[in-house]
């Protein structure tokens, strides 16, 4: 009721309520009322849109953000598979070549020997690749 009171002191609508009263032309009055009814709601409605696109750009924001943060961890990641992959191929070309040099070689190795290298690379292999998987 209050807000009707403010509205009724307002100069437009003393004048437009006298000029109905007066007779002058109701239509003006009726016309006033009906664009400030119809001003008051545009407006209410634009302060809800505006609330609503500020809302939007928050979750934006933190999408964004997000969005940020797992795409780092996802780089960080690739780069240590990569360098896991990098480091297991330098390690079969060593164990590749210990291979060659075992075969080629008319030296009396004991085959035991070579087995405990072999094995020996072999587990540091291992341990590369399990290491690269728990990042």
């Amino acid at each position: 009721m209050e807000e009707n009171k403010s509205h009724a002191e307002k100069y437009d609508f003393q004048h437009g309520y006298t000029s109905g009263l007066e007779s002058v032309d109701k239509n003006n009055y009726e016309g006033y009322l009906s664009s400030q009814v119809n001003f008051e709601w545009l407006d209410k409605q634009l302060q809800e849109q505006k609330q609503e696109l500020n809302k939007l750009e928050e979750k934006i924001a933190h999408a964004k953000s997000a969005y940020k943060s797992a795409f780092d961890a996802l780089q960080d990641r690739v780069l240590k598979v990569g360098l896991a992959g990098k480091n297991k191929e330098r390690l079969e070309s060593a164990l590749f070549e210990i291979d060659e040099k075992s075969t080629n070689s008319k030296s009396a190795v004991s085959p035991l020997l070579i087995n405990i290298h072999f094995l020996r690379v072999l587990f540091t292999l291992s341990r590369v690749f399990l290491s690269s998987l728990a990042i």
